[in-house]
């Protein structure tokens, strides 16, 4: 039975940041129900029993608020003043800037200013009045990202998924040494960039997950990765022969490759420790979140389970040194230097276009560290869509946004750095989630969830101020439904949108696709898409009928449209051509990108054979090989094969000309 909506549980909601209705994929207007409401409140830590306990909650957060003078953060755009109402009666302010300096002001009533400009950078505010003191975070942010579209030349750049590249004499998945080689290649080609998945740290043992989506942490990166003939690790026969094993299959094994690269590492760890002690205490000293995060892998690795079955104080996040093992601990932080030291190199080469998921696993550091920081009640997700009837839950645990902002975002702003210190352009991962994210709450599907708002504007000052500081220009990920703030938003902020040349490509008559915006980091296709032999074979259309997500009719509406699809790109980019004209629209198609006014061109390096097998097909389960195909070609073959070389010199003239 579904309950009406009293109107004091609406008001209390609304209150709580949480949206009442949405427009769906069809542009219908969605309702959340009752149930779904009360169940996000209590995800929120509203204690709420029954719809009738909304009145007295709601004036109880209300008259909170009103003993609130200062916001919990305020952001300045620019130049302009600091400029926020002031409490009735005298009253004190004192700005205390981010690099130790304190201005101070004094009023009755009226308005708390301070002049402009002020320095960028995250700044703490006090109030003192009526004998108490109040505090809030100010954020002065430029007003547009660095690198915005308008300003940064035109750039085209490769992705690749790092875990799929192999090479001869190679194990089960690639390392940073083969995206050297490729990075060195797309520069030598005339490129910039190279693109990949997210390289944060998984859980490769136990507990197990190997989505780059689902990492154990937003700060950390996965020592799957290393390159480990740089580091000098040896080998034994008995490992050259897992290793070759490994190399022979189609999909990564990544716990019996990470088991390997563990036993070839776990001697250069220790060794390091003996002649570079002083180096890697220093390390972790400078950043103790290292030596944190160390602790929580080697408990994790003592325990064998997820954090929840832990003893309760180790549960809690009091870990003793009985709860993990020393050397154990001594490997995950010199696992984390040599990654950071491997990453500066490599993007010391080739621009990096790195990838910032949405959410992080439930079981891993971040939660278990901050826990109050996430509504552990709910899960992210997306609600239903023409792709998925069923909508999504994706498992991770939202940010509560009020904490957050207690906070000043500081979560954030430690995740945003960790990749800008790396990356020259940053992908934000569902950028719609800086505006609301859709909440599932535990027990319910994913058709009952809402969306939750967050604090838009302070997340895009975080990134503005971090875009400056590192040099690093930033694209959000704005596929699916997207509300009508979302692009206004990256625009004025001078972030690049995603163009994707499947979802753009007509289905009827006389057309001709739409072009891509100048402020946007433009391909044929994604991860989550087919590839562009797949898109031509109509292979995602077969998943969706075997999926029962298209019945007969869905199904021949989608066949016949791809078809036109395919006969308005043959048109376009192969006129006159007979006979398998597929590698000519291709070359044609990322060629035109490239000459487009996109600011950046991205060619999928697999499309240039004619991969027809996905990386990830959406909405599977474990019977999909997502995230495990290895590419077919080798790095060594990649070098000298001639499709590549022919696509890459096509995009290469086409953006120079």
């Amino acid at each position: 039975m579904i309950l009406p909506v009293p109107p004091d549980l609406s008001a209390l909601a609304d209150e709580c940041g949480i949206e009442l209705e949405y427009e769906d994929y069809q542009d219908n207007r969605a309702e959340a129900s009752a149930e779904s409401l009360m169940a996000t409140l209590r995800a929120l830590g509203v204690e709420l029993a029954r719809p009738e306990e909304a009145g007295d909650r709601l004036a109880a957060l209300r008259a909170s608020r009103q003993h609130e003078p200062v916001p919990p953060c305020t952001v300045v755009w620019g130049d302009a003043p600091l400029t926020l109402p002031a409490p009735a009666g005298a009253w004190r302010a004192v700005l205390g800037l981010e690099g130790g300096e304190e201005r101070t002001a004094d009023g009755d009533g009226g308005d708390i200013w301070f002049a402009g400009p002020l320095p960028h950078g995250y700044h703490r505010l006090s109030l003192e009045h009526g004998g108490e003191e109040a505090g809030g975070h100010v954020f002065v942010a430029p007003e547009r990202a660095w690198g915005c579209p308008d300003e940064a030349g035109r750039r085209w750049g490769v992705f690749a998924p790092l875990y799929a590249m192999r090479r001869e004499g190679g194990a089960g998945a690639g390392d940073l040494g083969d995206l050297d080689r490729l990075g060195r290649l797309v520069r030598d080609r005339g490129g910039q960039m190279l693109a990949t998945l997210p390289l944060l740290a998984a859980f490769l043992d136990e507990p197990y997950e190997y989505s780059p989506y689902a990492p154990v942490s937003r700060r950390f990166w996965n020592e799957l990765y290393l390159d480990l003939e740089r580091l000098g690790a040896g080998t034994s026969p008995a490992l050259a022969e897992r290793a070759r094993e490994l190399a022979t299959t189609r999909l990564v094994d990544y716990r019996a490759h990470y088991a390997l690269v563990r036993e070839r590492l776990e001697p250069v760890a220790r060794r390091a420790w003996t002649d570079e002690r002083e180096a890697l205490e220093t390390f972790a000293a400078a950043q103790p979140e290292v030596a944190d995060y160390a602790a929580f892998r080697a408990a994790c690795e003592r325990f064998r389970t997820a954090f929840a079955c832990w003893p309760e104080a180790a549960a809690s996040g009091r870990l003793e040194p009985g709860d993990y093992d020393l050397d154990a601990w001594r490997f995950h932080v010199f696992a984390q230097r040599a990654m950071d030291t491997q990453l500066a190199d490599l993007g010391a080469d080739i621009d990096l276009y790195l990838d910032l998921p949405v959410g992080v696993h439930r079981w891993g550091y971040d939660v278990w560290r901050e826990r109050d920081a996430f509504a552990l009640g709910a899960s992210a997700g997306a609600p239903p869509d023409g792709l998925f009837i069923g909508g999504q839950n994706w498992g991770a645990p939202p940010l509560d946004p009020r904490v957050a902002r207690k906070s000043g975002h500081q979560a954030f702003i430690e995740v945003v750095s960790a990749h800008m210190r790396h990356a020259r352009l940053l992908r934000v991962d569902h950028v719609i989630g800086l505006h609301r994210l859709y909440w599932v709450p535990e027990g319910m599907g994913a058709t009952d969830g809402c969306y939750v708002r967050y604090p838009a504007e302070e997340l895009y000052a975080v990134l503005c101020i971090e875009s400056h500081r590192a040099f690093c220009a930033v694209a959000g990920e704005d596929l699916g439904t997207v509300p009508p703030a979302v692009r206004p938003a990256l625009q004025r902020h001078g972030m690049h949108r995603l163009y994707v040349g499947e979802f753009s490509l007509p289905g009827w008559d006389n057309a001709e696709p739409a072009p891509p915006p100048m402020e946007s980091v433009a391909s044929i296709n994604t991860h989550d898409t087919p590839t562009f032999a797949g898109f031509w074979a109509g292979n995602e259309i077969d998943t969706r009928v075997e999926l029962g997500l298209l019945d007969d009719d869905g199904e021949r509406h989608e066949r016949g449209y791809r078809e036109k699809q395919k006969q308005v790109a043959s048109a376009r980019w192969a006129p006159g051509a007979e006979g398998d004209v597929r590698q000519q629209v291709m070359s044609a198609w990322n060629a035109e990108l490239a000459a487009s006014p996109a600011r950046v061109a991205l060619v999928t390096l697999e499309d240039a054979w004619l991969e027809p097998e996905p990386q990830n097909q959406p909405g599977t389960g474990p019977e999909r090989p997502n995230w495990r195909r290895r590419m077919s070609l080798t790095v060594d073959e990649i070098e000298t094969d001639e499709r590549v070389a022919t696509l890459m010199h096509l995009v290469d003239v086409a953006q120079r000309d």
